[in-house]
């Protein structure tokens, strides 16, 4: 169950989940967790960590934190707020903080925060690991002396070119004529492995399996020749036969706009001077006995016509068959290739050994290093050395996580019972923007039992916006196929007008163009 977010009312321990959508005041919400944490739990700034996804989001929080805390010291100096706290937009929050707190003391605690702001626990989440790493890197069990190395693309491209030099070069010309046929190169390799490199834990799909026997490849190359025989003497009668106004066929389903692109594809596919390609051209199927009769017109078939035949479509049957048991082994072959390259990017590969042998360590290395070493044999007196720098954590864009990064979290929660904060958007997680896991969020989700909060209101889009979006997720239970994210309705802000103007109109919430689209 989800629970509409009220600064002053949630409790200030457990593992706590505060959904928030876009405009809904995320870093606000953020800013007054952390004035209630150092003036109600008496939390000393430099122990109240703060964890956020990149370098400028880091930034932008620190600004923003310290601009509360210039504001709640404000507050507080006025004794019970007075005229200033009637400006505020968050007055509410700050008349009931007045009521909990010794304001003389808060306001001590606020002023001596301010003073040692350089020492708050305001950090990316590389940031956070570097520091752990760095000062127990004895702890960590990891080398003392490795370089951050911030774009790992260069030694990435090394370790595939030399993958593809070594398992590629002595390979036969059928396999790496599949391979160009498919666009299989170093650069789409590359690709693969920083995909693999930055999401290391993932299962691969499909499973490796045994391929299948591989056919005699000669069977298949007597089946293109044929097919090319009886095109080059016979391809003016078969566009003669398909292109007949009188033809039995569908013009729905082969139009004589695509015919001709056909015919144009199949001229270039049996031209002599090239080598034939493993793969067929588009719509090559179009052209086998099996589719002609499915592209019957229903008077035709009713009259009990029959469709067009000719030699050079039972050939073309045979070479579509053919073709597909040499295609079935020969994919085969790639995703064992994949699978290989995969192996050199995974925990131990050889991607790893090389950067070890250089000293340096990546971005996701630190994250990586920092897991293993919370799940290694001192990760208990990790996790508790941890635990005595922090006593609470707000951890901000949390629907950018990813697997690893939460089990980090999650350790040192479970080891020090501290109060921990996961803020973020979940609907964002599905398209995993930064590597984001949406079933690392739903555990986060579930270990937050009936701790979910929401917040309510969207303080920076036009209500008609707002109405529309709540209208277009709001009308089916299951918007995002996904059991356990729900669409949480948004309120707009109260006394918000509709800005947008197009001509002399206010602009609608959103429009919606459907376009028609048929496929060829």
């Amino acid at each position: 169950m989800t629970h509409p977010f009220h600064p002053n009312d949630i409790e200030l321990n457990g593992i706590r989940l505060i959904e928030a959508s876009a405009g809904t005041g995320k870093t606000f919400a953020i800013s007054q967790l952390y004035i209630r944490l150092l003036v109600e739990e008496k939390i000393n700034l430099e122990k109240i960590l703060v964890v956020t996804y990149t370098n400028a989001a880091t930034s932008e929080l620190r600004d923003r934190i310290r601009s509360k805390l210039r504001e709640t010291l404000k507050v507080l100096q006025e004794k019970g707020g007075g005229d200033f706290l009637e400006t505020l937009p968050d007055k509410d929050f700050y008349s009931a903080l007045l009521d909990k707190v010794d304001t003389v003391d808060a306001g001590k605690r606020i002023g001596e925060a301010l003073k040692s702001f350089d020492l708050a626990a305001i950090y990316s989440i590389h940031g956070f690991c570097k520091r752990i790493l760095t000062e127990y890197a004895f702890q960590c069990g990891v080398q003392f002396d490795r370089d951050i190395l911030e774009d790992t693309a260069p030694l990435v491209e090394e370790v595939v070119n030399d993958f593809w030099v070594k398992r590629v070069y002595d390979e036969e010309q059928l396999f790496v004529q599949f391979l160009r046929d498919q666009k299989i190169n170093t650069q789409a390799l590359t690709r693969l492995a920083k995909k693999i490199w930055a999401k290391p834990e993932v299962d691969i799909l499909p499973e490796l399996a045994e391929p299948p026997e591989m056919p005699d490849p000669e069977a298949r190359a007597k089946a293109f020749r044929q097919c090319q025989e009886l095109w080059s003497k016979a391809n003016k009668d078969i566009r003669t036969l398909l292109l007949d106004s009188n033809t039995p066929l569908s013009r729905g389903k082969y139009r004589e706009a695509w015919l001709e692109n056909w015919f144009l594809e199949l001229d270039n596919f049996f031209e002599p001077e090239i080598s034939a390609s493993i793969e067929l051209p588009h719509r090559f199927e179009k052209f086998t006995p099996a589719e002609l009769e499915d592209g019957m017109k229903k008077t035709s078939r009713d009259a009990g016509k029959t469709p067009p035949s000719h030699p050079f479509f039972n050939a073309c049957e045979d070479l579509e068959k053919k073709n597909e048991e040499l295609r079935a082994v020969l994919k085969a072959r790639v995703l064992e290739l994949k699978y290989e390259l995969a192996a050199e990017f995974r925990q131990e590969g050889e991607f790893s050994r090389r950067m070890k042998k250089y000293g340096l360590m990546g971005f996701d290395d630190m994250l990586r290093d920092l897991d293993s070493a919370l799940k290694g044999d001192g990760g208990e007196r990790l996790a508790e050395t941890i635990c005595d720098l922090f006593k609470a954590a707000l951890i901000d864009e949390f629907q950018d996580t990813d697997p690893i990064q939460y089990r980090i979290f999650n350790k040192i929660q479970d080891t020090g019972k501290l109060p921990v904060f996961f803020i973020g958007d979940p609907k964002q997680a599905i398209y995993s923007f930064r590597n984001a896991d949406i079933y690392a969020y739903l555990e986060a989700k579930k270990d937050a039992e009936d701790q979910v909060y929401s917040l309510p209101i969207n303080w920076r889009s036009d209500p008609r916006l707002v109405d529309a979006i709540n209208t277009l997720f709001g009308s089916i239970d299951d918007p995002f196929n996904i059991e356990d994210i729900s669409y949480q309705e948004i309120l707009p802000a109260p006394g918000r007008d509709n800005e947008l103007i197009i001509g002399t109109e206010i602009a609608s919430g959103i429009n919606l163009v459907h376009f028609n689209h048929e496929e060829e």
